[in-house]
């Protein structure tokens, strides 16, 4: 579903749990953005391929195909592996296992470079737009966006 008139930028929303889905795409558009919801990674890769986003959020718990298993997908992908990514996820990052798991299924495995952010849900609203706003916000002079892995380091 897309949404959103004059916009800054479109945020694809990768969500399996549709009320939070919802309440994402309502902060996005409110501030700005012009959004679009995949409930799973299938549907995910879909529209990507239909309408490359200037950002993605990705929930790691997801039907069909898992959060990560798309994200290898993207990164792996030439046209589309420098859309910047928030994972936002019920899991916890701080979990040793979680982090064990994430570590080795991207970086050990493929090599893939880290997502921009991590956030737990439920997101605090104003960090959270702040960081998209970061990570959209054109660098002085160079057209680069601005922050690159700003909460997750390898």
């Amino acid at each position: 579903m897309e949404t959103g008139s004059v916009s800054k930028a479109h945020v694809l929303i990768v969500e399996g749990d549709p009320d939070f889905a919802s309440s994402l795409q309502l902060l996005l558009m409110q501030d700005g953005y012009s959004t679009s919801v995949a409930h799973d990674g299938v549907d995910a890769l879909d529209a990507v391929r239909k309408r490359i986003p200037e950002l993605i959020t990705l929930d790691v718990k997801l039907a069909k195909r898992s959060g990560l298993f798309f994200y290898r997908q993207l990164k792996t992908d030439d046209l589309l592996k420098d859309i910047p990514v928030i994972v936002i996820s019920g899991l916890s990052c701080r979990d040793p296992e979680m982090e064990a798991f994430i570590y080795t299924f991207l970086y050990e495995v493929d090599n893939l470079p880290a997502p921009q952010a991590f956030f737990e849900k439920p997101v605090e609203k104003y960090s959270f737009l702040r960081v998209v706003d970061e990570i959209l916000r054109p660098a002085p002079f160079t057209g680069k966006r601005g922050v690159e892995n700003s909460s997750l380091e390898r």
